[in-house]
């Protein structure tokens, strides 16, 4: 009797994995006229590059201590943010800070009073 359960039952839900494939499908094709589906690493690189040529001085990269998308340069000030701390930090970011990004806005640590990172 369990036996006949189980196999009705992962019939059913495999059923009701291919139904949310296909409409996934379905609604995937829809929406892609809608805006694109297009790399967002390569549009969020493609924003910051814009920013830096208005004018912009500085770059806040929170959570990106294992995975940096910039490296330092001297056309800008890169500071970083997580809630861990790596040695490499000081090779990455000009300064870093250890936190959340809640508490670092609340208590006023993303101003120019970052401390630098450990050498």
């Amino acid at each position: 009797m369990m036996t006949l359960i189980g196999s009705i039952g992962g019939s059913l839900v495999r059923r009701i994995v291919r139904i949310n494939r296909s409409l996934c499908k379905f609604i995937g094709k829809r929406a892609s006229r809608y805006g694109s589906s297009g790399s967002y690493h390569d549009e969020l690189i493609s924003r910051i590059e814009t920013g830096l040529l208005s004018g912009a001085r500085s770059v806040l990269e929170v959570g990106g201590i294992d995975r940096p998308l910039l490296t330092k340069s001297g056309d800008f000030r890169y500071t970083g943010l997580d809630l861990e701390s790596v040695e490499r930090c000081a090779q990455v970011y000009d300064t870093f800070s250890v936190g959340s990004i809640v508490r670092a806005r609340r208590h006023g640590d993303l101003d120019d009073t970052s401390r630098a990172c450990p050498r």
